[in-house]
């Protein structure tokens, strides 16, 4: 079981929530082919995948001045080898889709792989001839790569300021959203889908003074869930600001990763007044309570020694042993694809790495943490703690007292690896909690 620092009581005011630290991996993809060439290349919010002797990257290409959008495959071998693909619609091919009506454009691509042979992507489709139709599609495939639209595919959603038909009020509005969804099918075999939408800033409070609220509409987080896939629920509205929030942030998008005994998310920050995309780290035990202990963006803001101004990630982590990859798309430029600079925009997708059981810390500096109640049925417990930390461990009660017939237990950093510590023969089988002091950081604890 994991317990992880954020469920921690603080017992003093000296202890402050903080995050890992990501060890950036540097840039995986870049533009190379000549059917890239005027196209944004992003993985937001699409997926990665590990299939087999291969990794593949379902990616977006933008075209903003004519919304010539496309989808692309790029594989990348054991060796490092990557090879790319354009999507080819109604035709023979590597990589294709047939099916979809001519006029739309698919980007940001959901692959889910439900079977060895049964897999499904979710899509929205771009139609800028004859009025604006922006919508939630799906399609299935046998392999991951020659996918077909389903006989009765219907879009799942419709995106409610770019749909032409949803501002003449003619779709359902529980089938409205933004773009920039996540769709994840849960172990119970059921699905979720998270999602922007729009909300009106409230009457009678000054709206943020800048461009991008000149509609007074702010963005927030929305859940629906499926028990196929196909027949979605009413959403539920799971995140939005709040008074501890600066006046201009508003919720892009969410991304949900599976842990052992909760669920890693990444929130999308906009911050509408200079116009940025940030990350912000949050959990959920869930799906639909999410804690924010760390409101501040948490990947650095700097790749190859070079400043990035925006990043978003792809629909969810890669896992491997204790170690966790995300790729996410970087730029140089703001939500309006404007460069601070003057100079040209520029993006490539990156990857960065960061330890499963180091991501949500407290801080201590002299302070004091409590542990929720455990039943201890081991010998042994692991506490994963900072390099410098300078702590000692008391046993207390079911409670919250300490037992002074336990001596302290000093504990002191070990780098990478845990802090093993024995549960001594009185505690095991019963309910107890513990009590850190110190200085250090704690993150999770495995018992």
């Amino acid at each position: 079981m994991i317990i992880i620092a954020p469920q921690w009581e603080k017992v003093t005011p000296a202890v402050h929530s903080c995050f890992g630290a990501w060890q950036k991996q540097g840039v995986v993809l870049r533009h190379t082919e000549d059917w890239e060439n005027g196209k944004a290349l992003t993985i937001f919010p699409s997926t990665v995948l590990d299939c087999g002797k291969q990794r593949r990257f379902y990616y977006s290409l933008n075209a903003f001045s004519d919304h010539n959008y496309n989808l692309a495959l790029a594989e990348q071998n054991r060796k490092g080898k990557i090879t790319k693909h354009p999507l080819q619609r109604d035709c023979e091919g590597y990589f294709t889709l047939t099916g979809l009506p001519e006029e739309f454009r698919p980007l940001q691509a959901n692959v889910l792989r439900l079977s060895r042979n049964d897999w499904r992507m979710y899509f929205w489709a771009h139609n800028h001839v004859g009025g604006r139709h922006v919508r939630f599609m799906v399609a299935s495939s046998r392999n991951g790569l020659n996918w077909q639209m389903l006989s009765d595919s219907q879009a799942i959603a419709f995106c409610h300021h770019g749909d032409v038909l949803c501002q003449q009020g003619k779709w359902p509005l529980q089938r409205q959203c933004n773009d920039a969804t996540t769709i994840y099918q849960r172990p119970d075999r059921s699905w979720e889908l998270y999602s922007a939408a729009l909300m009106y800033y409230p009457a009678g409070q000054q709206c943020p003074d800048n461009k991008d609220m000149r509609e007074k509409l702010i963005r927030m987080i929305q859940r629906w869930t499926s028990p196929d896939g196909h027949s979605w629920s009413t959403p539920e509205v799971i995140i939005l600001p709040d008074d501890q929030d600066p006046a201009d942030l508003q919720f892009y998008y969410l991304t949900s990763t599976d842990l052992e005994s909760y669920r890693f998310g990444l929130l999308g920050r906009y911050n509408s007044r200079v116009r940025q995309l940030t990350i912000e780290p949050v959990w959920s035990l869930d799906g639909r309570s999410w804690q924010r202990p760390y409101r501040e963006n948490c990947l650095p803001l700097l790749e190859d020694a070079q400043k990035v101004y925006m990043v978003v990630p792809a629909q969810q982590l890669l896992r491997a042993g204790d170690t966790l990859t995300l790729y996410y798309s970087i730029c140089n430029y703001d939500h309006s694809h404007v460069t601070c600079d003057g100079s040209e925009p520029q993006e490539a997708i990156a990857a960065a790495q960061i330890s499963a059981r180091r991501l949500f810390g407290l801080r201590l500096q002299e302070g004091q943490v409590r542990s929720p109640a455990i039943r201890w049925c081991r010998e042994h417990l692991q506490l994963h703690l900072s390099a410098d930390a300078a702590l000692q461990l008391r046993w207390c009660d079911a409670f919250g007292s300490v037992l002074e017939a336990m001596a302290p237990v000093p504990l002191s950093g070990q780098g990478g690896a845990p802090v093993r510590v024995a549960v001594p023969a009185a505690q095991q089988g019963r309910v107890a909690r513990l009590l850190l002091s110190g200085t250090g950081t704690l993150f999770d604890l495995e018992y």
